[in-house]
């Protein structure tokens, strides 16, 4: 094969891999995706978080508040 019919042949590759794997749902997002008890809050199902007493990590910030320049540590 010549360089032209290989780039072609890519390039016809390429585009149809994007459109394989552009798939959307066919009546719009599902019910459940805007049905959620806390509104404007990712929906997780029925995943509840990390009891925070089982957490190896322990966070504390130097101020309470943070402006643009400023340090917080």
């Amino acid at each position: 094969m010549s360089r032209n019919h290989l780039e072609f042949l890519g390039m016809v590759m390429t585009i149809a891999m994007v459109i394989i794997s552009v798939n959307g749902f066919p009546d719009g997002a599902p019910v459940d995706a805007c049905v959620k008890d806390r509104p404007n809050q990712p929906y997780h199902g029925q995943v509840k978080p990390q009891p925070q007493n089982t957490s190896p990590y322990h966070i504390q910030q130097s101020t309470a508040q943070y402006a643009p320049g400023r340090q917080v540590s």
